[in-house]
């Protein structure tokens, strides 16, 4: 009998080394879960759904309202890396207090799930609509087929039912001061809020509604007292430098039938939360936007 060539020898132990290996890979690959051969592979798509909760429907302004975005994988593939998204129309009732956008590094194997949170502030009032996204990544199985996909939660309605001007007006200046405390009702003309910062610096503003501007010019003088009187915007206003350890500046400024008074531990931040009360009122129509020109005296010869 002929005996085998080298090459033919060779030829015959390389392909018995392949087979071999690739039997172990994938016994090694399939008791680790992360491979499926082609000759099983029986997962041709995804599939997943998105739900989208809130433990409120009726807030009322000022409150915080949490939202929950649920992705679950009710498919036979493995999805991952999910981003949630948060979309609000319109985006002036609801402003968010955490990230709108979340990404979660993560895998979902077939019936797993996985939710995010978001937290709103009340800032508004009427109906806001809200719609969950979000997109991840597929593998049906080990290292592919895999792509990019996109899912939508059914919308949700949240109601904010109608509140006195004062309170929006304040709720949103506070906001704007990244303060999330809820708006206090002193009486049905007096509203106010309170909040400590970062750094322990109390920062505050109280609007007040007097019958008619008279009043409101009455009792902002009897409060200025012999302080020298300036300007804010076309206001009149005041600075007071408070008695307390931590050296509060108070700023009170008449607008109309309004009384305001805004209170930080520095006066450029105190003059910006007046800004922020000012800004609010006029956007919500409760001031007339307005600015003082001051135009040069020329005496005639």
């Amino acid at each position: 009998m002929q005996q085998p060539t080298a090459f033919a020898f060779t030829l015959t132990l390389a392909f018995a080394i392949i087979v071999t290996l690739s039997g172990a890979r994938v016994l090694i690959a399939q008791s680790t879960d992360i491979y499926a051969p082609p000759s099983i592979l029986t997962c041709t798509t995804h599939t997943s759904n998105l739900d989208l909760t809130t433990n409120q429907v009726t807030p009322v302004v000022g409150s915080i309202v949490q939202i929950t975005v649920t992705l679950s994988n009710a498919g036979c593939g493995q999805i991952g890396q999910p981003t949630y998204r948060l979309l609000l129309e319109p985006s002036s009732i609801l402003a968010p207090i955490s990230p709108i956008s979340i990404t979660h590094n993560r895998a979902l194997a077939s019936g797993e799930s996985d939710n995010a949170s978001f937290q709103l502030q009340v800032i508004g009032i009427g109906e806001v609509e809200l719609l969950a996204t979000t997109s991840f990544e597929v593998h049906l199985g080990y290292p592919g087929p895999a792509y990019w996909a996109f899912d939508s939660s059914q919308p949700l309605s949240v109601t904010v039912p109608v509140a006195q001007q004062e309170v929006v007006v304040l709720q949103q200046a506070a906001y704007e001061m990244g303060c999330y405390q809820q708006v206090e009702t002193i009486n049905d003309s007096t509203h106010q809020f309170q909040c400590t910062g970062n750094a322990g610096e109390t920062i505050g503003a109280t609007l007040e509604r007097f019958t008619d501007e008279p009043t409101a010019q009455a009792a902002f003088t009897g409060r200025r007292d012999t302080l020298p009187l300036g300007t804010f915007r076309c206001y009149d206003a005041f600075i007071r430098v408070m008695g307390d350890t931590t050296g509060t500046i108070q700023h009170d400024w008449q607008a109309e039938a309004l009384l305001v008074t805004t209170y930080h531990q520095h006066v450029t931040d105190t003059l910006t939360l007046s800004d922020a009360v000012y800004r609010s009122a006029v956007r919500n129509g409760l001031l007339t936007a307005c600015d003082r020109v001051f135009v040069p005296v020329v005496q005639r010869p």
